[in-house]
This record gives C-alpha cells, structure tokens and sequence, in this order.
C-alpha cells in the first residue's frame, strides 16, 4: 500500500517489519501453522511420501520441493522423468494419492546421478533443493568458505581447530572471537560465587562434595 500511494502521490513511508515474524510465517510446521491459522499438522501417509524429503541418489541424498519459481513441468524436466507428466500426477492430490509411483520414477531417475551434478541444474531450474552435505563437505563447503564461515581457534584441551564461528553479519557490530569454547567447570567462581552469591566456603564445600 505504501509502494501504491508512493506511485500515486509521490510521497514515500517509513515501513517497520518485523523480520522475525516474516521468517516465522514461512516455517511449514505445526508451531507456526497452529498461531496463524488455527490448525494443526497431521502426520504424513506412512507410504508414498518420500519427495518433499531426503532422497537418495549416487553419492549422498537430496531434497526437492514443489514450488519456488520452478513449475511441475520444470521437475519433471530436472528428474528427466516425462511419466510425471501423466495425468496420476497432474496435482497435489493426485500426486498425494499415487505417492509410491511417483516415488519409484522419482528414485530411478536419481539413483546413478550425483547430488553435485544435480544442485546446478536445479538452481538453473529455480527449484526449490537442497542437498545433504557430509560433514568434510561442510568444513570445505566454497560457500562457507567464502563468507568467512570457520574460524581457528585455540582451544586448551583440543588446540588449533577450525570452528563454525560468524553465524550471519552486522556491519556496525562485526563478529569478535573472545574465547574458545570453556572446560568443564572452567567458569564455576564466576557463576557460583560472584554471580549466585555463594560464600568462598560454600564453593569449596561443593567441590570437595563432587556437586560442582
């Protein structure tokens, strides 16, 4: 509406979103489902429900979706599948109702094909996939790599390890490593006597008592 009464009267507005509501309302599952709408999420069909979840070709596993700006034709395209296109398959419903078939075609179509073959195709296709990274993929993943992902640090018990570090970035407040991850019990004075308010006595008292 702002963007309508901007072109109409050249006068723009100050929009305030919350980001975390936006997010929120994109989560299929039953927490959000339930607050917006007033539903709840049924269990899937025990048979027929692999796509929409990990499936497995070559080398590893993938996931692909409906939806995203890739149309049904699309998919069947990507999986080199035309049987898609039958009219078993024709919608939603359908697909729900013929679940283990499509599944089948889907699977074969997948089987002698590698998940990295796979992941540029599909976002040529504007698809809605992801695949299911081992976690040596992840450590040496090109994309983690280049937002400065890992960091190294020196932890006393392990030493030099590279560690998942800068979850997202804040141009005004960029990411700082301040410590490694603690020892057991490393910040037991701090938390016990200078932040709970136990005496220097009652410290001592629950270590040699094996509580803390």
């Amino acid at each position: 509406m702002a963007l309508f009464a901007q072109l109409n009267t050249g006068q723009g507005e100050h929009i305030d979103v919350s980001i975390t509501e936006c997010i929120a309302s994109t989560m299929m599952a039953t927490q959000t489902i339930y607050p917006f709408i007033g539903g709840s999420q049924a269990r899937r069909r025990p048979v027929g429900n692999e796509f929409e979840n990990p499936m497995p070709c070559k080398d590893g596993w993938i996931i692909v979706q409906a939806g995203g700006g890739a149309t049904w034709e699309d998919l069947a395209n990507f999986f080199e599948a035309p049987e898609l296109l039958e009219p078993r398959f024709a919608d939603r419903a359908q697909r729900s109702q013929n679940g283990a078939e499509m599944d089948q075609v889907i699977i074969n179509s997948i089987k002698d094909r590698e998940k990295w073959e796979l992941f540029p195709k599909a976002a040529a296709a504007r698809m809605l996939f992801g695949l299911v990274q081992t976690p040596t993929e992840l450590v040496d993943c090109p994309q983690l790599e280049s937002r400065n992902f890992y960091r190294e640090v020196d932890h006393p018990v392990i030493g030099k390890i590279k560690v998942p570090a800068e979850l997202f970035k804040l141009t005004e407040t960029p990411y700082q490593l301040k410590m490694p991850a603690p020892t057991l019990g490393q910040h037991n004075q701090e938390i016990y006597v200078e932040g709970l308010g136990y005496t220097q006595q009652e410290f001592v008292q629950l270590r040699q008592l094996n509580i803390i």
